[in-house]
């Protein structure tokens, strides 16, 4: 039953992020892939460099991403993705730069916890809508992507609302949607965070709105 839930839960945010992923976890439902997206906006691969230092780094506990100020702590009840597990969510074994200049989307951090799910991850919207976008503009994007997206799933949304975040001491564009699936429902944010051509991108999914807030808690301005 946790599994199911889990797998539900991972699901739910994998659409919530613009379903510009397939993944190859096991036992998934089938879900919108990249090129779903491309129907909509031809995808243009990013013609720039790649910061070396945009990704983040891990020790055993800990996530931290300098570049765009984000630190996730985790004790012992999450699990890391490993790189192998990641490689999964995007689509394939190529390295993350590589994947995010052809797709537009990488993920770069994912944890899960019983009901719960975390993680952080990086878009080019140039690549991913075909034109460079603010925090907010993202965010509007990632609203209208999710609503068509889950449109063709199954799995119902009961709310959906751009509003605003505080972390790191600064206001940040902030997605909040709630779906149903199989009879639970599950509350998800994304923060988005711009760091030039780049946008970050903080998710969490939980099972109530009280452990979405906390989730959102356990990331901490680096």
């Amino acid at each position: 039953m946790r599994k199911a839930i889990a797998l539900i839960a991972l699901v739910s945010i994998l659409l919530a992020l613009c379903g510009c992923a397939g993944s190859a976890e096991a036992g998934l439902p089938e879900q919108p892939s990249a090129a779903t997206t491309a129907e909509k906006t031809p995808l243009q691969p990013y013609e720039g460099e790649i910061p070396a230092d945009l990704f983040g780094i891990y020790d055993e506990e800990t996530y931290t991403n300098a570049a765009f100020g984000v630190k996730f702590h985790r004790n012992g009840s999450w699990s890391f993705y490993t790189q192998q597990k990641l490689a999964s969510l995007n689509g394939g074994s190529e390295e993350a730069s590589e994947t995010l200049k052809r797709m537009g989307f990488v993920y770069d951090m994912y944890a899960s916890s019983a009901f719960e799910t975390l993680g952080f991850a990086l878009a080019i919207p140039s690549s991913q809508f075909g034109k460079a976008m603010t925090e907010d503009e993202y965010a509007q994007a990632v609203k209208a992507a999710s609503a068509r997206d889950y449109a063709g799933a199954d799995y119902d949304v009961v709310s959906d609302e751009i509003a605003t975040a505080r972390f790191g001491g600064v206001e940040h564009a902030c997605f909040y949607l709630t779906v149903a699936a199989s009879g639970m429902v599950f509350y998800t944010a994304q923060i988005f965070l711009q760091h030039g051509d780049f946008i970050g991108v903080i998710y969490v999914s939980a099972s109530s709105e009280e452990s979405m807030a906390s989730l959102l808690s356990s990331f901490v301005g680096a």
